[in-house]
């Protein structure tokens, strides 16, 4: 949403018109609701996954990006999945889908956050036994900028008080 959300205010800053809308906003209004979209120069639609299934939905998205295409206008899309995992049941509204520049943002899990933590500690001389970082984990914020900044602390406060990173210390600096 957020990406979506920069590309309008990048392509208005550029002098284009550009719209961006949740497909869940607009479903209580019906598939005919994305008629006049494609006055626009960029159109995005967020979760997009929830027009999958539905003929309706389906033939009214598969029209508007042809409409976008022969105006040279940009339809960008959000989708919870790959165009390909998803039951969209009109063959060629997945196919033109999935014909596009795909970008697939990854969602780390707790053992990736854990790793990239103990990585970035390294990587600042300092050493993270898996002990704490599981600590850390279990108590910080999920959001990897979050764990991060964290780390900053830590650091900080490592180096002052010559201290390695043990779990005493860490709950000390962190006040857990």
């Amino acid at each position: 949403s957020h990406l979506l959300q920069a590309i309008c205010h990048e392509s208005e800053q550029m002098g284009k018109t550009a719209v961006c809308i949740s497909i869940v906003e607009l479903l209580p209004f019906g598939p005919d609701a994305l008629a006049g979209l494609d006055s626009h120069d960029v159109i995005c639609l967020d979760d997009l996954e929830h027009a999958a299934g539905d003929p309706g939905w389906e033939e009214a998205v598969f029209h508007l990006y042809n409409r976008v295409l022969d105006r040279n206008g940009l339809l960008v899309v959000s989708l919870s999945e790959v165009p390909a995992s998803l039951p969209f049941g009109l063959a060629d509204l997945g196919s033109r889908l999935a014909h596009g520049l795909l970008i697939q943002l990854g969602v780390y899990r707790d053992e990736d956050r854990q790793r990239i933590l103990m990585a970035r500690a390294e990587q600042r001389g300092l050493v993270m036994s898996e002990d704490v970082a599981g600590f850390i984990m279990r108590r910080a914020p999920r959001k990897l900028g979050d764990l991060l900044g964290l780390l900053d602390t830590l650091d900080e406060n490592s180096l002052q008080a010559q201290r390695r990173l043990t779990i005493p210390f860490v709950k000390a600096v962190m006040g857990w």
